[in-house]
């Protein structure tokens, strides 16, 4: 997301297994941070993070992640700390909250890529117990980042070669990251384009042995402006370029227009499934 403005605000997250986070402007101190557990009928609200923050730095913005750790049965949050130094270098402090502990804890490891932002460039997704952002690495190079739930760890997952091509052409293209069944799925496709198209390319474990496969091309597609998602049977939903919720049928190819209206780009769909697990 972009880096939120400082002031009140709160994060608010399903806790299923298929999550979305909302950041409505966070302080530097979690004072109004919360978990909500299926719609409207269960929450708890996280204790602030005690943990010290980088001397001579300061808290510019956030991100977070929630998944669940399946070896030790418990949901945590990673949240991103994004730490401006007196000399303007940017410096990532990782904090880690356990439900079942009730606390942060600091996270040592290596963050290896830098989370990329932008009303078309930052998408994140959350599937298999990994949180996965777009990211790119020490070389510049694009890759998902992610971080395991029950390893503790962030990786670095690399893109497919050639991905910006269509047809003979090389073309500006912009890539999001959706689940896609059992697996993470890299959408490309060109922003400018009045007609669009879609290649879906999908990978079924993520690391450095990971292997894309290209499955299809959507498309053309006309008075759309990006993909959102899928839907259970395959259908592809995209926003128009009205701010509209549409939903594109594969087998038939027609494209049906839902009554859902947002601020253009700021449209999002949410997988949700209920759990067992109480939050409290």
């Amino acid at each position: 997301m972009p880096l939120p403005e400082r002031g009140n605000g709160s994060l608010l997250a399903s806790l299923e297994p298929s999550y979305m986070l909302r950041a409505l402007g966070v302080e530097e101190d979690m004072a109004h941070t919360s978990i909500r557990y299926g719609i409207g009928r269960d929450y708890k609200i996280l204790p602030q993070s005690h943990i010290q923050r980088l001397v001579g730095s300061t808290v510019r913005g956030t991100d977070f992640g929630l998944g669940f750790d399946s070896k030790k049965n418990d949901y945590k949050v990673i949240q991103i700390l994004f730490c401006v130094s007196i000399d303007r270098v940017v410096v990532y402090q990782v904090e880690i909250y356990s439900l079942s502990t009730n606390s942060w804890r600091k996270y040592n490891g290596i963050v290896p890529a830098k989370i990329k932002y932008g009303n078309t460039s930052w998408s994140m997704v959350y599937k298999n117990e990994n949180f996965c952002w777009l990211a790119q690495d020490g070389e510049n190079h694009e890759v998902i980042l992610s971080f395991n739930m029950s390893e503790g760890i962030f990786r670095n997952t690399k893109l497919p070669l050639n991905i910006g091509t269509f047809g003979e052409r090389e073309i500006r293209s912009v890539w999001v990251i959706v689940p896609f069944d059992e697996s993470i799925s890299l959408i490309v496709y060109c922003l400018k384009e009045l007609e669009k198209y879609f290649d879906i390319w999908v990978i079924s474990e993520l690391g450095t042995k990971s292997f894309w496969t290209k499955s299809q091309r959507i498309g053309p597609l006309s008075r759309v402006e990006r993909p959102l998602g899928f839907w259970k049977n395959g259908e592809f939903i995209l926003e128009n370029n009205s701010g509209q919720l549409v939903i594109y049928d594969l087998s038939n190819q027609e494209v049906k227009t839902l009554e859902f209206y947002g601020k253009r780009g700021r449209l999002e769909i949410v997988v949700y499934k209920e759990s067992l697990i109480s939050v409290n």
